[in-house]
C-alpha cells in the first residue's frame, strides 16, 4: 500500500517536472511557491484531459 501511494506520488511530480520544469523554479517568497503549485496542478489537470491535440503523455490518466 506505501508502495503504490509513494508510485503514485512519484508520478504526479515527475508529470509537474517534465510539463513545467517545476524543480527548476526558485520561487521562494511568501505564498507564491504555493500559488504556482495549485496553477501547475490546474494546468496539468488541463492537459491530461485535451483529447483533440496528439501528444506524448502517459496513457494511464488517473
Amino acid at each position: 500500500m506505501i508502495r503504490d501511494h509513494w508510485g503514485i506520488e512519484n508520478q504526479l511530480h515527475w508529470c509537474l517536472d517534465v510539463a513545467f520544469a517545476e524543480d527548476d523554479c526558485r520561487v521562494r517568497m511568501s505564498h507564491a511557491a504555493e500559488n504556482l503549485s495549485r496553477l501547475r496542478r490546474i494546468g496539468l489537470n488541463l492537459l491530461k484531459q485535451e483529447k483533440s491535440a496528439k501528444r506524448a503523455w502517459p496513457a494511464n490518466d488517473s
